[in-house]
């Protein structure tokens, strides 16, 4: 079975599935793919997420996509000592900019939806660094990139393409 992990924005990572209720509709759109399964983490619980993608055999597909601080946390977790490989990663807006962290080679595509104007007290505007990455710039509130119908639908037609 192929994993969807989605880290969840937030301003203290507890309040992430009040904050980051639009990552939910993207969850219901990937949850109808064939052989996969969702899973939704706090950004702070990304060693957590990291620990289960360590579990999971060699075969499955490990996509990572992470809204806000989500989106940061999501470098770290490729960044942790075990470099988790990670077939996709997607990014909404990551956020603190200063907390991101440049990916490796254990990250073999990553897509980020990199906002030029947040417009929310500073939030947002993280840039993603490695060879292997696509930004995608965008400009909108750092709240609206959630729900995003259109971010939604790119990020299900990048899942579809890792998991044929």
């Amino acid at each position: 079975m192929n994993r969807i992990y989605i880290l969840l924005g937030g301003f203290v990572g507890i309040d992430g599935y009040i904050t980051s209720v639009g990552m939910f509709g993207l969850r219901m759109m990937l949850a109808r793919l064939p052989n996969v399964t969702c899973l939704t983490y706090q950004w702070g619980a990304f060693e957590q997420a990291a620990a289960d993608i360590a579990k999971q055999p060699k075969e499955a597909i490990i996509i990572v996509i992470g809204y806000s601080g989500g989106g940061s946390r999501a470098t770290w977790l490729a960044n942790l000592p075990a470099h988790p490989r990670i077939d996709l990663m997607v990014l909404y807006d990551p956020s603190p900019k200063w907390q991101m962290e440049p990916i490796g080679e254990n990250v073999k595509k990553a897509i980020s939806y990199h906002n030029t104007a947040p417009f929310f007290f500073g939030l947002g505007g993280g840039v993603l660094i490695g060879r292997q990455v696509e930004t995608v710039n965008i400009a909108e509130n750092h709240m609206l990139v959630q729900s995003d119908g259109s971010l939604h639908q790119r990020t299900v037609a990048e899942v579809r393409k890792v998991l044929v």
